[in-house]
């Protein structure tokens, strides 16, 4: 989970994206013949809009993050989207 004070649900998917743009260019060496790399998946909800409380912004996105993944994995789902 990760919190972006102040950031509204628009600002906090395009920090994400930007987050998500480097995370797919990483390859991760094991070996020197073995390589992967990884996916990023998320589920954003926003104070007030999405929730009032911990709880309930936490099932909420959760929700979302399990539709990112339903939906073809390594993207970013808003709450108030699904």
């Amino acid at each position: 989970m990760v919190g972006l004070y102040g950031a509204n649900s628009q600002q906090s998917i395009e920090r994400l994206h930007e987050f998500l743009k480097i995370w797919r260019k990483q390859k991760f060496v094991v070996t020197a013949t073995e390589s992967f790399s990884l996916t990023f998946s998320a589920g954003v909800v926003e104070y007030l809009q999405d929730g009032s409380s911990i709880e309930i912004l936490y099932q909420r996105m959760d929700q979302a993050l399990y539709q990112a993944k339903a939906t073809g994995r390594n993207r970013i789902v808003v709450a108030s989207n699904c």
